[in-house]
């Protein structure tokens, strides 16, 4: 099989997820986007190991996603229709998880259960997909255009007035409370466990924000109507962004759920239905037809797919095994490191690497944290934020000012550096470091 010679960038992993996701995602990305805005992505490639996947892009599919987010996004009725839309995908995911706390799923027959898991599948879909134009590389050109007109207006610290102009007039609080918020690999300790009230409940609260800064600074410099409209919408998507993660967090673990059930019935553990496909799936609810042991050891040491135009190719394990080898390869002797500034400040501090690639981990690193050390991640999420509030400083993988660690990090009034691509591989627990987030570097002390 011929393997695209093209460079690939990281940009996001997630954790928790089943290989069967692997195809599902690509085609997320790529037809169910365009189907949905009229444009997807072309060029990705995806690693599914240790129930984690990873994505990475080409720079060229990076300018591409930038372009075409800049293009739907600077039109305001793209964005009223796309965030009209994500708030109905999540008032339908709310009734599902209503319907399903009254409902045994172990009275279905196969039939009904497989449309249950399907009703679930079609919500998950379309939450993801809009996602997906949430994310980082959608808005470069965006936050581009704003951080080029306010130099051209002689703004002193732009990065700063970046940060203030795309303020929402309401903030979310985050509630830390139940399962929601447990590593995942924890979550469900029993078989026949709904979730209960906790899951019809939102895990935060929406605050009034103080957009008194954000008055000033416009008045200040008299910033003109459509940047004014364009950070603005901004500032919403960041809040939307933040909702649709929190009710895809409820609905995936009900599909951890279903993969309880599908044991009960079947006697394949959810550890090893994992790696099913899912037409694998069905066969083994519909006809106990099970997976070869051998064929899923090799899809548990990591398989790579590639979407490449309309086209998902799939790497033999050989081939996966080369591509993981080769893009996980880093330079370890890098003194510093770069990135974007997403919260100005400087510390030193220890480093702790939270990795979403070991989820597994995180419960004991976080109980060991002490105040003041370094979050090094791929990106941060709200499972973690606990630690964000031990922490002297984030650093992360990827994100642009919309990501997780960016807002976390300004409400924490912490430095913050994002978009380093590889600080996760380079950094190891312990290392002393200074974080310089008005430079948006990383020295490494030892």
């Amino acid at each position: 099989m011929k393997i695209p010679n093209k460079k690939y960038v990281f940009f996001w992993a997630e954790e928790n997820d089943a290989y069967c996701e692997a195809d599902y995602a690509l085609r997320n990305y790529g037809e169910n986007c365009k189907k949905a805005f009229g444009f997807g992505s072309e060029e990705i490639a995806l690693i599914y190991h240790g129930y984690s996947l990873e994505f990475y892009l080409t720079e060229e599919e990076i300018k591409r996603s930038s372009e075409n987010g800049f293009n739907f996004f600077s039109k305001e009725e793209n964005v009223i229709n796309f965030l009209c839309n994500t708030k109905n995908i999540r008032a339908q995911a709310n009734e599902f998880i209503k319907k399903s706390q009254s409902i045994d799923v172990s009275s279905f027959s196969d039939e009904e259960f497989l449309e249950f898991q399907i009703e679930l599948g079609n919500i998950l879909q379309k939450l993801f997909t809009h996602y997906i134009l949430t994310q980082p590389e959608k808005f470069k050109k965006i936050e581009k255009y704003i951080y080029d007109y306010l130099e051209d207006l002689g703004v002193e610290d732009i990065k700063s007035a970046m940060h203030t102009l795309v303020q929402s007039e309401e903030k979310i609080e985050i509630i830390k409370k139940g399962k929601l918020f447990e590593n995942y690999s924890k979550t469900i300790k029993k078989d026949n466990y709904q979730g209960g009230e906790e899951m019809l409940e939102n895990p935060y609260k929406m605050i009034e924000a103080d957009l008194s800064s954000r008055n000033k600074l416009i008045n200040d410099y008299k910033i003109s109507d459509e940047i004014n409209k364009l950070s603005s919408n901004l500032a919403k998507l960041t809040i939307e962004r933040m909702k649709m993660r929190f009710a895809w967090m409820k609905l995936a673990f009900y599909s951890n759920l279903i993969l309880n059930e599908i044991e009960k019935r079947t006697g394949v553990g959810r550890e090893e239905q994992r790696y099913y496909s899912s037409e694998e799936h069905i066969e083994l609810v519909e006809n106990l037809k099970k997976v070869d042991k051998k064929i899923l050891k090799e899809r548990e040491r990591g398989i790579v797919k590639i979407l490449d135009g309309e086209n998902i190719i799939s790497l033999t394990p050989e081939e996966s095994k080369e591509f993981i080898e080769k893009i996980h390869s880093v330079q370890k002797n890098e003194k510093i490191i770069e990135g974007t500034t997403a919260s100005p400040g400087k510390t030193k501090g220890r480093v702790v690497i939270l990795s979403f690639r070991n989820t597994e981990e995180h419960n004991d690193k976080i109980a060991k944290m002490q105040k003041g050390d370094i979050i090094i991640s791929e990106m941060t999420k709200p499972s973690i934020m606990v630690a964000c509030e031990k922490a002297g400083a984030i650093v992360t993988d990827e994100g642009g000012i919309l990501s997780h660690a960016a807002i976390v990090s300004r409400e924490l009034k912490i430095p913050c550096i994002i978009g380093t691509k590889n600080a996760t591989q380079i950094l190891g627990d312990g290392d002393l470091v200074e974080v310089d987030g008005d430079k948006g570097i990383v020295k490494i002390i030892k």
